[in-house]
């Protein structure tokens, strides 16, 4: 009769809010942030400057109004936030990295 494989569930790592030397921007965000964008992504389904030029498209993306970089929030309140499709929000972040 064949042994019974063992089967080891990997350990979780926490996300840690503080930045850490070598990781990318994308890896302080944890559980709480994706709660929160989703949240944010669902009350606000639309991109919010496409909207204020007429047109309509979905939002992809939540933007800090407060660059958490220059000491905004990282989990911001709803007000904080914006809806952005990955056009718009790609636009915005050139923008910003060309000092405009």
């Amino acid at each position: 009769m064949p042994k019974r494989m063992v089967h080891h569930k990997p350990q979780r790592m926490k996300a840690s809010i503080e930045p850490i030397p070598g990781y990318k921007k994308h890896q302080i965000y944890g559980s709480r942030w994706q709660r929160l964008r989703l949240y944010h992504l669902r009350r606000f389904p639309l991109c919010n400057r496409c909207e204020q030029e007429g047109r309509l498209e979905a939002a992809t993306q939540v933007h800090h109004v407060h660059d958490v970089s220059q000491g905004g929030p990282l989990l911001p309140a709803s007000s904080g936030l914006e809806s952005l499709c990955i056009s718009c929000h790609s636009k915005h972040t050139r923008q910003t990295q060309l000092g405009r």
